[in-house]
This record gives structure tokens, C-alpha cells and sequence, in this order.
């Protein structure tokens, strides 16, 4: 018997580590069916007498398939897409049964909440949630020395448990140690790693059976990390230990908040570094002085103004904002979210669309929210809230007109703040995902995805112990980390890693090291779809890149097969040499030799695709040239695909 799934993932990685959970957790591993186009590629494994088969669609919104438009249809808020969907093909219909999100990104400061959004709407769809972050991990300098560990604000792992038992969904937390996290450190959290009883909720998901064992180990794992996260900190900043468990467990969320035993003065400190209105500024200092209670952390920007409040909170609004002609009700509670949504040039804070999410998470759906927007934002903001025609093409916007009963938009750049009142927008209650089988088709619009997908593919899966892929960030890739090989299996690891090295460099989207009897040689490869969007000096730019990481110290090493240790050393790195090379989709000879030469590059590797057999046309120059015989060897061990050396 056959069964047939699909991951629809954010770019290639995030697919290939949805694929390699699943296989972990059924203790199996994935065969590739190379005869399947390696731009989408299909894995296999059997479990006693079924066949287990998995389709990878890189790249959302381009399969036939849009997943923020069947999310709404089904209730959900936001048009926001997770790293991958998990999706079975039953009886001509895909049925979505998971949704993964990863990230390597440091868990602290706006950017703990920025995901926020995508476990709310998940939840609203009725769709199981796991969301996997890293615990250790250290935020560094420019010169990428040791700066300070960072941590979540205690909140963030709370609002996904309290999301789930307020709206009946599974959306957990799991965490796992990060490459870099000390000895000390992993002795401190090691209780709080799920990733065991995660595999083992997937496989139960699979088989269709009670997964509350697992789940609800889960959920008290993240209570642990709750508590320890609760106690290191400095400040009183938080609510602490079994303060957590009685409000998971409340009836009414802000009723247990302004109790008088559980009250915790909001006092948010806000950045100097936004410019603001001198309404704003002295509204916002008028409302700290009120002593509002906060969200379960004092420096979280929300809070709760509770029902003895409100008609003072209801004349602070009038007196700096006198046009608005609306007060809030007198015998409710109101949350009120702070968010600093444009950064000091003007483009939107991508984190703070997660805040309003966050509220929900937290106090759920049948609170009322006002939510008060601030910062430069640029000009076509104006109007498209003035009028709320266009939020849907504007995450930010979209996540606060969405998720919020007011809005508040005052900014320096506008000649008179803009208040909506915008009662229930949208129905709120949990549904179920069913959407019709599309056969997945690209209708011949190949772009950067196929590229990196068919790059990821050659080099990581090609089965030439010799060849090692130290680094690959497709579109919507997580920056988690560069290595470095030796020879006798020892890794290295370079994590936190900045867009452009110190000396100027430009990170490359894929690095490759083919080992060598008396050199390594690196490859240094910058995609696009059309390669005449590759930068000017690019190829030196690669280079330098790469040569700048490995002359500072890594943060984690491994040995083959053992887990990773962190590392405070500099290495020894023996000599080595990297070429840089562009690729792209083929557009004919002469646009490859042009780019080859105007851009500085060693190689260019132009791809051309089709169902059966694609194509890698390279064009190198007397320094690229050693790359003709590595993509030799690769294409002897891929059997669709053809290189043509020009």
C-alpha cells in the first residue's frame, strides 16, 4: 500500500528538514528517487508493507496552490506562511495535517514574537502547529566576539501553550539545544528539550493516534523552560514560578492578571531611537503613570487597562487625540499593544507584526484589543489605513486591522493621527483544512527556487564522500551557520552570521568545499533566477566572504556522528582556495559569457530545465576551470542530470 504526502515548504532546506524529522521519527532513511526532476524531488522509505512517498514543493504560492488564501478561506486572519506544510492525498484531496515552522535565529528581543502571526493563524485554521527554536545560543559583535547568551522573554513560549488551550489546536513549542550552547548551559536546559517526544507525536500524527501522551509532555517541558527563564532573570520584570500554571489554567485571563495578588506594573521602556510626535510621546508617558498591569512581563509592549481604569485611560485618549469621537467600554478590560511598526528609515518593522498575535495568544479572542501604531512610516501608509483598502498586501497592517478591535496610527510623517474602530472583523473559530489535489505544476515559470533547489540536490546528495555542502540559504533561509570540514571528520561551525563580513564581503547563498589531496577548494556560489540581477563585483565580493568567516573563531565543532560542542578557540584552518561563481537560469551563450566577465566571477553556471533531464551549461575562466570536473563526477552519480562545458 502507497501512501502519498507532500511538503510545501518555504525554499528547498526547510522541506528537506521536514523530511528528515519524519524520517527520524519513523527510525528510517529516505531514499531519492532521481528520476523525478530535481527541482522538485521525491523521497521514499517503507514501513513494514506500506510505501511511504514525499513530494518536495519548494517555494510557496508557486504549485497551484496558495496557502494563505485556503488558510482564510477557513477562518484564518493573516495571509502568513509557515516554513512547511505537511499534507497527505487522500481520495483526490490534499489534507492538511501539520505545519512546521523552524528558527535559527536568535529567540530574543521583537524578533522571539515574530513568528507569532503563523501560530495564530494555524490555530484559527485548525491546523496542528510545531514550532521549533534553539536554546544556548549567543548574540556577538562586529568582530564576532562573544557579546552575551540571549533568551525569550518567558511570554513567548507561554503564549503557545496558552493558544492551545484556548483554542483547542496544538500549537507547541519545542526546543532543542543550539550548536554553540555551553556544557553549563545544556546541564541547565537539557529537561526542557522535546525533540524525542516530537518525533514521536509526528509518528502518532502518521498513524492517525492519540497524540496527548506526547503533547502533554511537551507542554510541561515548555512549563520548565517557563520557570527557569522566570527565575535567571535580573529584574522582577516577569510573573515567576506556579504564577504561570494558575494563569494557563484561568478562566479569564486579564481578570487573573489585575487581581491585586497577581498585579504587575507595566512600565515598558521605549527607544529613543524612533521618532515620534510630541502627542505619542507624552500620551505614552501619561499612560506609564497610570500604573496599568502588564502582560505577564512589565517590559513587554502590552498591556492591560483594567475596568477601574478605563474612563481615566478613556480621558487621556481625548485630551492628545481630541478627533477621536469613540471611548471604550467602562465595564470591560482593554488590552492595549504598542507597536513601533517602522523602523528609523521607514520600512516596516517585520518583527512587531507579530505583537497583536502574541495578545491573542496570550488573552484570547473575546478580549477587546487597541492596538497604537507609531514611527516614520512612509507616505502610502496614509491612505491605505485611512481608507483600510490595500492592508492585505501590507503584513504588518494586515496583522494589526486583522487581529484588533482599535487602531490608533499617529506618525511624524503624517499631518493628523488616524483612529479606526473596527468591531469583529472576522469570525474567529477553529475550522479544518481540505483542499482539492493539484497536480504540481510550475507552468514553466522556473526562477531562483529551481536553481537552489537543483544546487542543494547536486552537492548534498550526490553520494561523493569528497564533496560537502558547509552552507545553503535559499529564498526565506535562516543564515543558521557556515562549516567547515576536516578531513578525519571534525566540524566546524560559524553561527550568528552577519549579510556582509567585516571587510565588505557579501555572503554567498551556497558554499561548497571539495576536498583535495594537497588543497581544498571552496565554492562560493551567489543564485538568482535572471542573472543579470547579480551584483557589480560580485565575484570578489564571495570571495572575500569566505575567506573573512574562516579566519575567525568558530562557536561550535562536532565529531562525525556526536553531538555538537561549543567552541571559544581559533583553528587552524590549512591553506585553501575558493572561486566564485554565479548561477542562474540559462538564457542563451552570450548572456553567459557577459555576466562571466561584467561581474568578476570565476564560473557561471546557467541551468535549464525540463521534466525529463536538466541541463547545467558552465562557462569558466582559466582560475574557474577545476569546476568542469567536480560537476563531471556529480553528474555521473544524477542520473537526469547533464552538464555541457562550454
Amino acid at each position: 500500500m502507497n501512501r502519498f504526502f507532500r511538503i510545501h515548504g518555504d525554499n528547498i532546506i526547510e522541506c528537506e528538514r521536514s523530511l528528515t524529522l519524519v524520517a527520524e521519527a519513523f527510525n528510517v532513511k529516505p531514499v531519492w528517487d532521481k528520476s523525478a526532476p530535481i527541482y522538485k524531488p521525491i523521497y521514499v522509505f517503507e514501513i513494514g508493507n506500506e510505501k511511504y512517498v514525499f513530494e518536495l514543493l519548494p517555494g510557496h504560492d508557486r504549485w497551484g496552490v496558495d496557502f494563505g488564501e485556503i488558510l482564510r478561506e477557513c477562518g484564518a486572519p493573516l495571509k502568513e506562511a509557515v516554513d512547511s506544510y505537511l499534507t497527505e492525498v487522500i481520495s483526490g484531496k490534499e489534507e492538511l495535517f501539520l505545519a512546521i515552522e523552524y528558527c535559527s535565529a536568535l529567540p530574543a528581543g521583537n524578533n522571539a514574537w515574530q513568528r507569532s502571526g503563523r501560530a495564530y493563524n494555524c490555530a484559527v485554521a485548525g491546523v496542528p502547529y510545531i514550532y521549533y527554536a534553539e536554546l544556548g545560543g549567543a548574540e556577538l559583535d562586529e568582530n564576532r566576539n562573544f557579546k552575551a547568551l540571549r533568551f525569550p522573554n518567558p511570554i513567548v513560549p507561554f503564549s503557545y501553550v496558552s493558544a492551545s488551550r484556548r483554542m483547542g489546536v496544538d500549537c507547541i513549542p519545542v526546543y532543542r539545544p543550539h550548536p554553540s550552547i555551553h556544557e553549563s548551559d545544556y546541564d541547565v536546559f537539557k529537561d526542557c528539550c522535546g525533540m524525542d517526544e516530537c518525533k514521536l507525536l509526528i509518528r502518532s500524527l502518521f498513524h492517525g493516534k492519540d497524540i496527548t501522551e506526547y503533547r502533554d509532555s511537551l507542554v510541561n517541558k515548555c512549563f520548565s523552560l517557563i520557570d527557569i527563564l522566570s527565575r535567571n532573570r535580573k529584574k522582577h520584570d516577569t510573573l515567576r514560578a506556579g504564577q504561570w500554571i494558575s494563569l494557563y489554567n484561568a478562566a479569564d485571563v486579564c481578570s487573573w492578571l489585575v487581581k491585586d495578588e497577581n498585579y504587575l506594573v507595566w512600565n515598558k521602556k521605549f527607544s529613543d531611537k524612533v521618532s515620534v510626535t510630541e502627542s505619542f510621546s507624552s500620551f505614552k508617558d501619561d499612560v506609564l503613570g497610570m500604573s496599568m498591569a502588564a502582560i505577564c512581563s512589565s517590559d513587554i509592549p502590552m498591556c492591560i487597562v483594567p475596568v477601574n481604569k478605563v474612563n481615566e485611560f478613556n480621558a487621556c485618549v481625548h485630551r492628545y487625540y481630541p478627533s477621536v469621537d469613540y471611548s471604550f467600554d467602562e465595564t470591560r478590560h482593554l488590552v492595549v499593544v504598542w507597536i513601533v511598526g517602522y523602523k528609523p528609515k521607514g520600512e516596516d518593522s517585520r518583527p512587531d507584526r507579530g505583537l497583536t498575535s502574541l495578545a491573542r495568544m496570550v488573552v484570547g479572542n473575546q478580549v477587546q484589543v487597541f492596538s497604537i501604531v507609531y514611527g516614520p512610516a512612509k507616505p502610502e501608509t496614509y491612505g491605505a489605513l485611512y481608507s483600510l483598502e490595500g492592508v492585505d498586501v501590507n503584513g504588518l497592517w494586515q496583522s494589526v486591522v486583522e487581529l484588533s478591535d482599535f487602531v490608533l496610527f499617529d506618525s511624524v510623517n503624517y499631518p493628523r493621527p488616524i483612529f479606526q474602530a473596527l468591531g469583529s472583523r472576522r469570525n474567529l473559530n477553529v475550522s479544518h483544512v481540505s483542499f482539492p489535489y493539484h497536480e504540481a505544476s510550475l507552468n514553466g515559470a522556473y526562477g531562483e527556487h529551481d536553481v537552489d533547489s537543483t544546487l542543494h540536490q547536486m552537492f548534498s546528495h550526490n553520494g561523493l564522500s569528497g564533496i560537502k555542502e558547509c552552507f545553503c540559504n535559499p529564498p526565506g533561509g535562516d543564515w543558521s551557520g557556515i562549516s567547515f570540514f576536516f578531513h578525519n571528520g571534525l566540524e566546524y561551525r560559524w553561527t550568528s552570521l552577519p549579510r556582509v563580513s567585516i571587510v565588505g564581503g557579501k555572503r554567498p547563498d551556497h558554499i561548497i568545499q571539495v576536498f583535495g589531496k594537497n588543497i581544498d577548494l571552496f565554492l562560493a556560489i551567489e543564485s538568482k533566477g535572471d542573472g543579470r540581477k547579480l551584483e557589480k563585483g560580485i565575484g570578489e565580493n564571495l570571495i572575500k566572504y569566505v575567506m573573512s568567516v574562516y579566519e575567525t573563531i568558530p562557536t561550535a565543532k562536532r565529531e562525525k556522528g556526536k553531538h555538537w560542542e561549543s567552541n571559544a578557540n581559533l583553528i587552524e584552518i590549512p591553506d585553501f582556495q575558493v572561486i566564485s561563481i554565479g548561477a542562474f537560469l540559462y538564457d542563451g551563450f552570450s548572456g553567459m559569457e557577459a555576466l562571466l566577465k561584467s561581474k568578476g566571477l570565476d564560473a557561471v553556471m546557467a541551468i535549464e530545465f525540463n521534466d525529463l533531464v536538466t541541463y547545467i551549461h558552465v562557462m569558466t575562466t582559466p582560475r574557474g576551470k577545476v569546476l568542469n570536473h567536480i560537476l563531471e563526477q556529480v553528474c555521473l552519480n544524477i542520473g537526469n542530470l547533464v552538464i555541457k562545458i562550454y
